[in-house]
């Protein structure tokens, strides 16, 4: 049964990457925290200008957060938000589980599996930003 489990596991964390490849596509919310870093960098107006026709939202803490993403290709940026999305949705999900399960949480293959699961369910709410 744990074979069944991580190959099905698998299968569906390999089918979440496939479905999500638009990630070098789109990356609109990336490239506003990119453009927004850039414009703090150049000491430009940052609050007062758009980006990819959007404002900069996020409070000035977060203009610190995003300045590495300023200074790595745009690929390379929408690639590390888009892992650190995919671990941070994971290490949240695994959280869930432990505490629903009052610490008596299924395998790690569970969790990446519902992860998968999970974004297929929310990405169809994230396909109209792109447009």
């Amino acid at each position: 049964m744990p074979v069944v489990a991580g190959l099905a596991s698998v299968s569906a964390a390999l089918l979440f990457v496939y479905l999500d490849m638009t990630w070098l596509k789109t990356g609109m919310d990336t490239r506003v925290y990119r453009d927004g870093a850039r414009a703090f960098l150049d000491r430009a107006d940052v609050y007062g200008s758009l980006f990819e026709g959007f404002p900069f939202t996020y409070p000035p803490f977060a203009l610190l957060v995003f300045v590495p993403l300023a200074l790595v290709p745009s690929s390379v940026a929408i690639f590390l938000m888009f892992v650190t999305s995919v671990v941070a949705l994971t290490l949240v999900m695994r959280w869930c589980q432990e505490y629903a399960a009052a610490g008596r949480v299924s395998s790690w293959w569970a969790t990446t599996a519902l992860v998968a699961g999970s974004n297929r369910t929310i990405a169809p709410a994230s396909r109209w930003r792109s447009r």
